[in-house]
């Protein structure tokens, strides 16, 4: 017979040691911005799910570990673009100026296909 009983996982673990395992996470996190690679031997992924749901501490330096990561792009993308990189200025343009007439339209025209085949006489094909 099954034991009846609490699942494993962070419901037994004592309160200290689940603020360890978070900051232990977001540590992770923050180095590799993969959830799987930051939750290994810690937890699962429905635990982070959970955390992030039910603690705004934990929610708001999740969050703020991603903003991060956006500041840092959007950085290298400007330094890209003073340094009169094409392909930054056209990314920048298209994603942030569409209505200045900056946008990839794709037009895709078809026109109607004829296809002409000559049966051979005595053949059954018509």
């Amino acid at each position: 017979m099954a034991k009846v009983g609490r699942p494993k996982g962070s419901k037994n673990k004592p309160l200290n040691r689940i603020k360890k395992d978070k900051e232990m996470f977001l540590e992770r996190y923050s180095a590799s911005l993969n959830i799987s690679k930051a939750i290994e031997g810690i937890c699962s992924r429905k635990t982070i799910y959970n955390w992030l749901e039910n603690d705004t501490e934990f929610n708001e330096k999740f969050y703020e570990i991603k903003e991060g990561v956006i500041d840092n792009a959007e950085s290298q993308l400007l330094n890209l673009i003073n340094k009169g990189n094409f392909w930054a200025i056209k990314y920048y343009l298209t994603s942030h100026a569409s209505n200045r007439g900056y946008k990839e339209d794709v037009n895709i025209r078809s026109e109607p296909i004829t296809i002409s085949y000559i049966v051979p006489e005595g053949s059954d094909e018509k």
